[in-house]
């Protein structure tokens, strides 16, 4: 009978300070659940993947190619906005500041039509890296 192998070392793996990396995502969840508002037309969502955070900004409009740019623009300020709140709550419950790098190289939009109508969904979303 062959004597079992004892590891010599244990390998340090990203994943393994999950713990710590889900209550982060945890209270960022719970935040923009809490939060962020819920007007029909207008919806933003946060998605994690490892340690980067998607925040998605979603909206239907009527005639969409005649007001892309205010739809731009309106997307950059709530994600602003959101980014903001994220890091004052953040703060207010956890006590640790909530450092987020954008990465700007991953932020992108589509659009779609929803409807015979000239009715589109917009989604444009940015992504953060949890520090």
């Amino acid at each position: 009978m062959a004597k079992p192998v004892e590891p010599e070392s244990f390998e340090v793996t990203e994943y393994g300070d999950s713990g710590r990396m889900d209550a982060v995502q945890g209270a960022i969840m719970e935040i923009v659940d809490e939060h962020v508002s819920k007007v029909p037309n207008i919806n933003v969502r946060v998605t994690f993947m490892g340690k980067l955070m998607k925040l998605s900004y979603h909206c239907y409009e009527m005639h969409l190619h005649q007001r892309l740019r205010q739809v731009e623009s309106d997307q950059e300020t709530v994600l602003r906005e959101v980014v903001k709140l994220l890091k004052k709550e953040f703060k207010g419950k956890t006590g640790e500041a909530l450092t987020l790098k954008e990465r700007k190289d991953l932020a992108n939009s589509q659009i779609q039509k929803v409807s015979l109508n000239e009715r589109y969904m917009y989604v444009g979303w940015k992504f953060f890296e949890l520090e």
